[in-house]
């Protein structure tokens, strides 16, 4: 297995894990990254995620980052499937699901603002 490989399969496992802070299970990521509850156990055990798939778990992940400063993790999961009105009144997890992760970021940053939409 090429060092980049390895890299990306042991990302994707702390990524996991540290989402498990938030999430009370893998099956709890899954949906809210939008990818099957079975690709995640595949990941565990070492499968390399496709892009797209990739790309949502890096969004959620990240998203999940900022809200540490500011939230707990219940707090975080309710921010997360709860709508908003920064984004149209849909909820974070349905924007990153779809890729418009931006949307999700320029939110958090007017919460930090203070913003009221």
């Amino acid at each position: 297995m090429a060092t980049i490989e390895r890299h990306t399969l042991d990302r994707t496992v702390m990524m996991l894990d540290r989402l498990r802070g938030v999430f009370s299970s893998d099956a709890e990521i899954a949906r809210a990254a939008g990818v099957d509850p079975a690709q995640l156990s595949r990941w565990r055990r070492g499968q390399e995620p496709s892009e797209p798939s990739w790309d949502r778990l890096v969004d959620l992940f990240a998203v999940v980052q900022k809200l540490e400063g500011f939230y707990t993790p219940g707090r975080i999961r309710a921010w997360l499937d709860g709508t908003n009105a920064h984004l149209g009144h849909r909820s974070p997890v349905f924007l990153i699901r779809r890729g418009e992760t931006g949307e999700v970021i320029s939110a958090i940053h007017a919460l930090k603002a203070g913003a009221f939409a």
